[in-house]
């Protein structure tokens, strides 16, 4: 159960920024409270999960810490699909965004690390082109 709730956080964080995004681009708020209010259900698991992995002797040492990379790999994807999102859709994660867009970003776990990662994706897009 633990391993769906930090790794089924990729998915909801992401979508929640998808959403945001959205309606962003056609300047709704119609989709993004629906991934917000997900989101933050989302979270409230991540938080009990988190909470329950810290107890003592709840968890065999080898089993914690196997469940403490998974959610550092999960963070760290999130921050990377985050960053490529907000390249893709020209959103600068880092606060200066145009139009209110950085609400996509906060779907990040990490926004400064989301932010180094947009930055990589528009350079290499820059090299590319």
């Amino acid at each position: 159960m633990f391993e769906e709730i930090l790794a089924s956080e990729v998915l909801t964080r992401v979508w929640s920024a998808v959403l945001c995004a959205h309606d962003r681009r056609n300047g709704l708020d119609e989709s993004a409270p629906i991934g917000r209010s997900v989101l933050i259900a989302q979270l409230e698991a991540r938080h009990r999960a988190l909470s329950a992995l810290v107890q003592p002797g709840l968890f065999a040492a080898e089993v914690a810490l196997r469940l403490d990379h998974l959610r550092r790999r999960a963070e760290r994807w999130t921050d990377v699909l985050v960053g490529y999102l907000c390249c893709a859709i020209g959103v600068a994660p880092d606060g200066a965004a145009p139009l209110g867009h950085v609400d996509v970003a906060l779907s990040a776990v990490d926004p400064r690390r989301a932010a180094e990662f947009a930055v990589d994706f528009r350079e290499q897009r820059g090299r590319e082109s």
